[in-house]
C-alpha cells in the first residue's frame, strides 16, 4: 500500500516556492527529481524556518524535508557540522511518517560499497540506529 507521503507533490512544491519567494517556474524546467535538484543549500535556514511554522502543511513538510536533506548533502563535509545534521534529522524524525521514504532513500540500507554512498548516508544510518535503540527503550 502506497503512503500518501511516498512522493512529494508538485502542488505542495509550488506553495513552498511561493512562500519562500522563489522562482516558481523552476519547477517547470525540471521534469524529474525536482525535489532534490531545486534544493538550494544557501536557503537551508529558510527551509527549516518554514518547516517549523504551524501553518505549514504535511505535504509542504514533505517537500521541505527533501530540500533540507539535499541541502545538508550539498554542504557536507566542509561547510556544516555533524551536530547541525543531527538537529535537522531529529526535526524530520518528529514527523517520520511524512519522511519515512527520505530516511530510507538517504540511508541506503542495502548498499555496502562505500563508494556508492551519499556523503550524508553514514550520518543518517547512525541517526537511525540511535533512534531505533531510543525508541525501543520508551
Amino acid at each position: 500500500m502506497k503512503s500518501q507521503f511516498e512522493f512529494p507533490s508538485e502542488g505542495a512544491c509550488l506553495l513552498v516556492l511561493k512562500k519562500l519567494d522563489m522562482d516558481e517556474s523552476q519547477l517547470d524546467m525540471i521534469p524529474q527529481d525536482w525535489e532534490y535538484l531545486l534544493a538550494d543549500e544557501t536557503r537551508l535556514s529558510d527551509y527549516i524556518d518554514l518547516y517549523q511554522q504551524p501553518q505549514t502543511t504535511d505535504q509542504e513538510k514533505r517537500v521541505l524535508g527533501c530540500f533540507v536533506i539535499q541541502s545538508l548533502e550539498n554542504l557536507l563535509p566542509e561547510m556544516i557540522s555533524e551536530q547541525r545534521v543531527r538537529t535537522c534529522l531529529a526535526m524530520l524524525w518528529d514527523d517520520r511518517v511524512i519522511h519515512a521514504h527520505e530516511f530510507e532513500y538517504w540511508s541506503m540500507r542495502d548498499e555496502t560499497d562505500p563508494d556508492n554512498l551519499f556523503q550524508i548516508t553514514n550520518l543518517v544510518r547512525a541517526f537511525l540506529v540511535e533512534r531505533d535503540e531510543t525508541d525501543s527503550l520508551v
